[in-house]
């Protein structure tokens, strides 16, 4: 908690979205209620404004995109001349999953700011739950 406070200090964060592991039939499960307490507890402890973001089926739409990713590198590495491709670093499907999360976080806030006639608010940092294999 003392790493995330010092993070949140230095980058000046007012709010905190965290990922909302639940069943895909809504129900929150053990995942879910460990994530629930934890935004609890960042509210509690660094007195930061935490909102809880429903990540169902982030991580499909995560692995789907490296599937197409990946599949679109290979395309272009073949076709390129040899020795001109570099390697890309694995990346993991949480950090992608994540992105997702906040990309569809940012977009609920544009289009209810956009209904709603006032400005959006982009400053929001994430913490998307650990997928459980």
């Amino acid at each position: 908690m003392r790493q995330l406070r010092e993070v949140c200090r230095k980058h000046g964060v007012a709010r905190i979205v965290v990922g909302l592991p639940l069943h895909i039939t809504g129900e929150t499960g053990e995942m879910g209620q460990e994530a629930s307490a934890f935004a609890a507890r960042v509210r509690r402890d660094l007195k930061i404004e935490v909102e809880l973001l429903d990540e169902r089926l982030t991580s499909w739409e995560a692995r789907e995109t490296l599937a197409e990713t990946n599949s679109t590198s290979s395309r272009s590495a073949s076709r390129s001349p040899v020795g001109s491709s570099s390697r890309r670093k694995s990346v993991p499907i949480d950090d992608i999953a994540a992105a997702i999360l906040l990309r569809d976080y940012l977009e609920s806030k544009r289009r209810s700011s956009e209904s709603a006639g006032k400005d959006n608010d982009a400053s929001a940092s994430l913490i998307k739950s650990p997928e459980k294999d």
